[in-house]
Protein backbone atom coordinates (compact mmCIF):
# COMPACT_ATOMS: atom_id res chain seq x y z
CA UNK A 1 0.00 0.00 0.00
CA UNK A 2 1.18 3.52 -0.74
CA UNK A 3 2.09 5.54 2.31
CA UNK A 4 3.61 8.80 3.44
CA UNK A 5 5.98 8.94 6.40
CA UNK A 6 6.27 12.21 8.29
CA UNK A 7 9.10 13.25 10.61
CA UNK A 8 9.27 16.61 12.39
CA UNK A 9 12.67 18.20 13.04
CA UNK A 10 12.24 21.44 15.01
CA UNK A 11 10.26 23.67 12.60
CA UNK A 12 11.16 21.60 9.55
CA UNK A 13 9.40 18.54 8.17
CA UNK A 14 10.64 15.38 6.45
CA UNK A 15 8.12 13.45 4.34
CA UNK A 16 8.63 10.14 2.55
CA UNK A 17 6.32 9.17 -0.32
CA UNK A 18 6.08 5.61 -1.63
CA UNK A 19 4.11 3.50 -4.08
CA UNK A 20 3.02 -0.13 -3.87
CA UNK A 21 6.16 -1.31 -5.70
CA UNK A 22 8.57 -0.30 -2.96
CA UNK A 23 9.70 2.84 -4.79
CA UNK A 24 10.10 5.70 -2.32
CA UNK A 25 11.14 9.36 -2.35
CA UNK A 26 12.11 11.24 0.80
CA UNK A 27 11.77 15.03 0.92
CA UNK A 28 12.60 17.76 3.40
CA UNK A 29 11.19 21.23 3.92
CA UNK A 30 14.58 22.96 4.06
CA UNK A 31 15.14 23.83 0.43
CA UNK A 32 12.10 21.74 -0.58
CA UNK A 33 14.76 19.07 -1.03
CA UNK A 34 14.83 15.48 -2.29
CA UNK A 35 16.88 13.70 0.38
CA UNK A 36 16.66 10.07 -0.78
CA UNK A 37 15.23 7.92 -3.58
CA UNK A 38 15.03 4.16 -3.11
CA UNK A 39 14.28 1.82 -6.02
CA UNK A 40 12.17 -1.34 -5.65
CA UNK A 41 15.40 -3.40 -5.70
CA UNK A 42 16.60 -1.53 -2.61
CA UNK A 43 19.21 0.72 -4.25
CA UNK A 44 19.46 4.27 -2.92
CA UNK A 45 20.18 6.25 -6.09
CA UNK A 46 20.73 9.88 -5.03
CA UNK A 47 23.18 11.65 -2.77
CA UNK A 48 21.91 13.03 0.51
CA UNK A 49 23.20 14.26 3.84
CA UNK A 50 23.34 11.88 6.78
CA UNK A 51 22.41 14.77 9.08
CA UNK A 52 19.31 16.68 7.99
CA UNK A 53 20.67 19.78 9.71
CA UNK A 54 23.26 20.00 6.92
CA UNK A 55 20.48 21.03 4.50
CA UNK A 56 20.31 24.43 6.21
CA UNK A 57 23.86 25.13 4.97
CA UNK A 58 23.99 22.94 1.83
CA UNK A 59 26.80 24.67 -0.03
CA UNK A 60 26.76 21.68 -2.41
CA UNK A 61 23.05 22.25 -3.24
CA UNK A 62 22.38 18.54 -2.71
CA UNK A 63 18.79 17.63 -3.62
CA UNK A 64 17.45 21.13 -3.21
CA UNK A 65 15.20 23.52 -5.09
CA UNK A 66 17.32 26.33 -6.55
CA UNK A 67 15.97 29.85 -7.03
CA UNK A 68 15.06 32.51 -7.84
CA UNK A 69 17.46 31.88 -10.69
CA UNK A 70 19.53 28.78 -11.12
CA UNK A 71 23.00 28.83 -12.63
CA UNK A 72 25.08 31.98 -13.11
CA UNK A 73 23.95 35.56 -13.69
CA UNK A 74 26.68 37.75 -15.16
CA UNK A 75 28.09 40.49 -12.93
CA UNK A 76 25.35 39.79 -10.37
CA UNK A 77 23.02 42.33 -11.96
CA UNK A 78 20.31 42.80 -14.55
CA UNK A 79 18.13 45.61 -15.89
CA UNK A 80 14.32 45.67 -16.12
CA UNK A 81 12.50 48.70 -17.52
CA UNK A 82 15.63 50.83 -17.36
CA UNK A 83 16.23 50.04 -13.67
CA UNK A 84 19.35 48.09 -12.74
CA UNK A 85 18.99 45.50 -10.00
CA UNK A 86 22.21 44.37 -8.29
CA UNK A 87 21.80 40.89 -6.78
CA UNK A 88 24.01 39.03 -4.34
CA UNK A 89 27.41 38.17 -5.82
CA UNK A 90 28.00 34.90 -3.99
CA UNK A 91 30.54 33.74 -6.62
CA UNK A 92 32.00 37.18 -7.28
CA UNK A 93 31.68 38.90 -9.60
CA UNK A 94 28.69 36.74 -10.55
CA UNK A 95 25.53 35.40 -8.95
CA UNK A 96 24.96 31.64 -8.58
CA UNK A 97 21.85 29.60 -7.73
CA UNK A 98 19.86 32.38 -6.07
CA UNK A 99 22.59 34.05 -4.04
CA UNK A 100 24.02 33.81 -0.54
CA UNK A 101 20.64 32.82 0.91
CA UNK A 102 18.87 31.14 -1.97
CA UNK A 103 15.78 28.97 -1.88
CA UNK A 104 17.97 25.99 -0.97
CA UNK A 105 18.62 27.41 2.52
CA UNK A 106 15.06 28.48 3.32
CA UNK A 107 12.38 26.55 5.18
CA UNK A 108 9.39 25.87 2.96
CA UNK A 109 5.88 25.19 4.33
CA UNK A 110 3.95 22.02 3.58
CA UNK A 111 0.66 23.25 2.12
CA UNK A 112 -0.76 20.06 0.57
CA UNK A 113 -0.11 16.38 1.13
CA UNK A 114 -1.41 12.94 0.20
CA UNK A 115 0.01 9.44 0.30
CA UNK A 116 1.95 9.96 -2.93
CA UNK A 117 2.34 13.74 -3.22
CA UNK A 118 3.52 16.74 -1.23
CA UNK A 119 3.52 20.46 -2.01
CA UNK A 120 5.96 22.87 -0.41
CA UNK A 121 5.33 26.64 -0.55
CA UNK A 122 7.54 29.68 -0.11
CA UNK A 123 7.12 33.46 -0.24
CA UNK A 124 10.27 35.22 -1.41
CA UNK A 125 9.81 38.88 -0.42
CA UNK A 126 10.51 41.94 -2.53
CA UNK A 127 14.29 42.64 -2.64
CA UNK A 128 15.16 39.09 -1.53
CA UNK A 129 18.85 38.74 -2.57
CA UNK A 130 18.22 41.90 -4.62
CA UNK A 131 15.41 40.51 -6.80
CA UNK A 132 12.34 42.71 -7.36
CA UNK A 133 8.83 41.64 -6.42
CA UNK A 134 7.12 39.36 -3.94
CA UNK A 135 7.39 35.89 -5.47
CA UNK A 136 5.04 33.08 -4.40
CA UNK A 137 6.48 29.66 -5.20
CA UNK A 138 5.32 26.06 -4.86
CA UNK A 139 7.24 22.84 -5.37
CA UNK A 140 5.17 19.66 -5.78
CA UNK A 141 6.62 16.15 -5.70
CA UNK A 142 4.43 13.26 -6.89
CA UNK A 143 5.28 9.55 -6.95
CA UNK A 144 3.47 7.50 -9.62
CA UNK A 145 2.70 3.75 -9.85
CA UNK A 146 5.28 3.57 -12.67
CA UNK A 147 8.21 4.44 -10.38
CA UNK A 148 8.32 8.03 -11.58
CA UNK A 149 8.89 11.20 -9.61
CA UNK A 150 7.10 14.23 -11.06
CA UNK A 151 8.52 17.61 -10.04
CA UNK A 152 6.34 20.69 -10.63
CA UNK A 153 7.28 24.28 -9.86
CA UNK A 154 4.82 27.17 -9.98
CA UNK A 155 5.45 30.84 -9.27
CA UNK A 156 3.68 34.20 -9.46
CA UNK A 157 4.87 37.73 -8.77
CA UNK A 158 3.62 41.27 -8.16
CA UNK A 159 6.55 42.89 -10.05
CA UNK A 160 8.48 41.79 -13.13
CA UNK A 161 11.31 39.50 -12.02
CA UNK A 162 13.43 36.76 -13.59
CA UNK A 163 12.56 33.20 -12.51
CA UNK A 164 14.44 30.04 -13.40
CA UNK A 165 13.95 27.17 -10.94
CA UNK A 166 15.51 23.72 -10.90
CA UNK A 167 16.14 20.73 -8.68
CA UNK A 168 19.80 19.99 -7.88
CA UNK A 169 19.66 16.27 -7.05
CA UNK A 170 22.84 14.26 -7.59
CA UNK A 171 22.26 10.79 -9.06
CA UNK A 172 24.35 7.68 -8.45
CA UNK A 173 22.41 4.74 -9.84
CA UNK A 174 24.81 2.20 -8.32
CA UNK A 175 24.22 3.60 -4.84
CA UNK A 176 27.96 3.68 -4.19
CA UNK A 177 31.32 4.47 -5.76
CA UNK A 178 31.74 7.04 -8.52
CA UNK A 179 29.61 7.78 -11.59
CA UNK A 180 32.36 7.57 -14.21
CA UNK A 181 31.05 4.21 -15.45
CA UNK A 182 27.48 5.48 -15.85
CA UNK A 183 26.38 5.78 -19.48
CA UNK A 184 24.51 8.90 -20.59
CA UNK A 185 22.44 9.86 -23.61
CA UNK A 186 21.33 13.49 -24.05
CA UNK A 187 18.70 14.56 -26.57
CA UNK A 188 20.56 17.77 -27.40
CA UNK A 189 22.19 18.93 -30.64
CA UNK A 190 23.42 22.20 -29.13
CA UNK A 191 24.87 23.65 -25.95
CA UNK A 192 25.54 27.15 -24.62
CA UNK A 193 29.27 28.05 -24.58
CA UNK A 194 30.51 29.94 -21.52
CA UNK A 195 33.27 32.33 -20.55
CA UNK A 196 36.02 31.40 -18.10
CA UNK A 197 33.60 31.94 -15.18
CA UNK A 198 31.03 29.52 -16.66
CA UNK A 199 28.63 32.33 -17.62
CA UNK A 200 26.90 31.67 -20.98
CA UNK A 201 28.03 34.05 -23.71
CA UNK A 202 24.66 34.13 -25.48
CA UNK A 203 25.77 31.84 -28.28
CA UNK A 204 24.70 28.33 -29.25
CA UNK A 205 27.16 25.72 -30.54
CA UNK A 206 26.82 22.22 -31.93
CA UNK A 207 27.84 19.31 -29.71
CA UNK A 208 28.94 17.25 -32.72
CA UNK A 209 32.62 16.42 -32.76
CA UNK A 210 33.08 17.56 -29.15
CA UNK A 211 33.21 15.77 -25.77
CA UNK A 212 29.71 17.19 -25.21
CA UNK A 213 28.15 14.94 -27.86
CA UNK A 214 25.89 12.53 -25.97
CA UNK A 215 23.44 12.05 -28.85
CA UNK A 216 24.57 8.44 -28.66
CA UNK A 217 25.45 6.78 -25.39
CA UNK A 218 28.85 7.40 -23.78
CA UNK A 219 30.21 6.75 -20.31
CA UNK A 220 30.84 9.82 -18.19
CA UNK A 221 34.43 8.76 -17.64
CA UNK A 222 35.22 8.36 -21.33
CA UNK A 223 35.80 12.03 -22.23
CA UNK A 224 35.18 14.17 -19.16
CA UNK A 225 38.81 15.28 -18.85
CA UNK A 226 38.52 16.81 -22.31
CA UNK A 227 35.53 18.90 -21.20
CA UNK A 228 37.24 20.84 -18.37
CA UNK A 229 39.57 20.46 -15.41
CA UNK A 230 36.65 19.37 -13.21
CA UNK A 231 34.65 17.53 -15.85
CA UNK A 232 31.19 18.30 -17.18
CA UNK A 233 29.36 21.43 -16.04
CA UNK A 234 27.50 22.39 -19.21
CA UNK A 235 24.06 23.57 -20.29
CA UNK A 236 22.45 21.70 -23.20
CA UNK A 237 19.50 22.84 -25.35
CA UNK A 238 16.98 20.01 -25.51
CA UNK A 239 15.65 18.93 -28.91
CA UNK A 240 11.90 19.39 -29.46
CA UNK A 241 11.23 15.71 -30.16
CA UNK A 242 10.60 12.99 -29.13
CA UNK A 243 8.12 13.59 -26.30
CA UNK A 244 6.63 11.58 -23.46
CA UNK A 245 3.83 9.36 -24.72
CA UNK A 246 1.46 10.40 -21.93
CA UNK A 247 2.25 14.14 -22.15
CA UNK A 248 3.45 15.66 -25.47
CA UNK A 249 4.49 18.83 -23.63
CA UNK A 250 7.34 16.91 -22.00
CA UNK A 251 10.43 16.38 -24.16
CA UNK A 252 12.68 13.37 -23.86
CA UNK A 253 15.80 14.85 -22.28
CA UNK A 254 18.23 12.24 -21.00
CA UNK A 255 18.84 8.58 -20.26
CA UNK A 256 21.30 7.60 -17.54
CA UNK A 257 22.20 3.94 -17.02
CA UNK A 258 24.39 2.04 -14.57
CA UNK A 259 25.50 -1.20 -16.27
CA UNK A 260 26.45 -3.30 -13.24
CA UNK A 261 23.05 -2.91 -11.53
CA UNK A 262 20.80 -2.41 -14.56
CA UNK A 263 19.35 0.69 -12.91
CA UNK A 264 18.16 3.37 -15.33
CA UNK A 265 16.81 6.92 -15.21
CA UNK A 266 14.96 8.69 -18.01
CA UNK A 267 14.30 12.44 -17.79
CA UNK A 268 11.46 14.33 -19.48
CA UNK A 269 10.73 18.05 -19.11
CA UNK A 270 8.86 21.07 -20.47
CA UNK A 271 11.97 23.20 -19.94
CA UNK A 272 14.24 24.15 -22.87
CA UNK A 273 17.56 23.16 -21.28
CA UNK A 274 19.35 20.75 -18.97
CA UNK A 275 22.59 21.27 -17.07
CA UNK A 276 24.91 18.27 -16.83
CA UNK A 277 27.11 18.63 -13.75
CA UNK A 278 29.21 15.64 -12.76
CA UNK A 279 30.08 16.65 -9.20
CA UNK A 280 33.57 17.96 -9.80
CA UNK A 281 33.41 20.23 -6.74
CA UNK A 282 32.27 17.58 -4.26
CA UNK A 283 35.16 17.59 -1.80
CA UNK A 284 34.43 15.13 1.03
CA UNK A 285 33.66 17.91 3.51
CA UNK A 286 30.25 16.44 4.45
CA UNK A 287 28.96 12.92 5.00
CA UNK A 288 26.38 11.16 2.86
CA UNK A 289 23.45 8.92 3.73
CA UNK A 290 25.74 6.00 4.63
CA UNK A 291 27.98 8.16 6.81
CA UNK A 292 30.92 8.23 4.40
CA UNK A 293 32.30 11.48 2.88
CA UNK A 294 30.68 12.73 -0.32
CA UNK A 295 33.60 12.71 -2.73
CA UNK A 296 34.31 14.13 -6.17
CA UNK A 297 32.44 12.40 -9.02
CA UNK A 298 30.19 10.34 -6.71
CA UNK A 299 27.04 11.90 -8.15
CA UNK A 300 25.88 13.82 -11.22
CA UNK A 301 23.10 16.32 -11.76
CA UNK A 302 20.68 16.68 -14.66
CA UNK A 303 19.19 20.09 -13.87
CA UNK A 304 16.26 20.99 -16.13
CA UNK A 305 16.09 24.75 -16.57
CA UNK A 306 15.66 27.73 -18.84
CA UNK A 307 18.67 29.27 -20.57
CA UNK A 308 21.13 30.52 -17.91
CA UNK A 309 21.79 34.27 -17.73
CA UNK A 310 18.88 34.83 -20.12
CA UNK A 311 17.93 38.04 -18.33
CA UNK A 312 21.19 39.52 -19.70
CA UNK A 313 21.15 37.79 -23.09
CA UNK A 314 18.47 39.08 -25.50
CA UNK A 315 19.22 36.20 -27.89
CA UNK A 316 17.97 33.70 -25.28
CA UNK A 317 14.26 33.12 -24.57
CA UNK A 318 13.14 35.39 -21.76
CA UNK A 319 13.02 34.26 -18.13
CA UNK A 320 11.10 37.37 -17.08
CA UNK A 321 7.90 36.67 -15.12
CA UNK A 322 5.34 39.48 -14.99
CA UNK A 323 2.30 40.06 -12.77
CA UNK A 324 -0.67 38.02 -13.96
CA UNK A 325 1.54 35.30 -15.44
CA UNK A 326 2.30 31.89 -13.95
CA UNK A 327 5.70 30.27 -14.12
CA UNK A 328 5.31 26.51 -14.57
CA UNK A 329 8.05 23.92 -14.80
CA UNK A 330 7.43 20.17 -14.98
CA UNK A 331 10.03 17.41 -14.99
CA UNK A 332 9.58 13.64 -14.80
CA UNK A 333 12.23 11.24 -13.55
CA UNK A 334 11.33 7.71 -14.66
CA UNK A 335 13.27 4.93 -12.94
CA UNK A 336 13.58 1.30 -14.03
CA UNK A 337 15.56 -1.55 -12.53
CA UNK A 338 16.09 -4.91 -14.25
CA UNK A 339 17.65 -6.79 -11.33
Amino acid sequence: MSHAFICMLHTTMAITLANANGFSVSTFSTGASVTDIKLPNGTHVVLGYKDLEDYSVNSLYIGCTVGRCTNRTANAAFTIGGVEYPISANVAPNHLHGGFVGFNKLTWRVTAQSETSVTYSLLSPDSDQGYPGNLSVTATYTVTPNNELIIEYRASTDKPTPVNLTNHTYFNLAGQGDILGHTLTLNADNYTPTDDNLVPTGDLASVRGTPLDFLSSHTIGERYQQASDVGYDNNFCINATPTLESDPNLKYTAKLEEPTTGNCLEVYTNQPCVQLYQGGYLDGSVNGLDGSPILKYTGLCLETQKHPNAINQPRFPSTLLCPGQEYYSKTVWRFTCTR
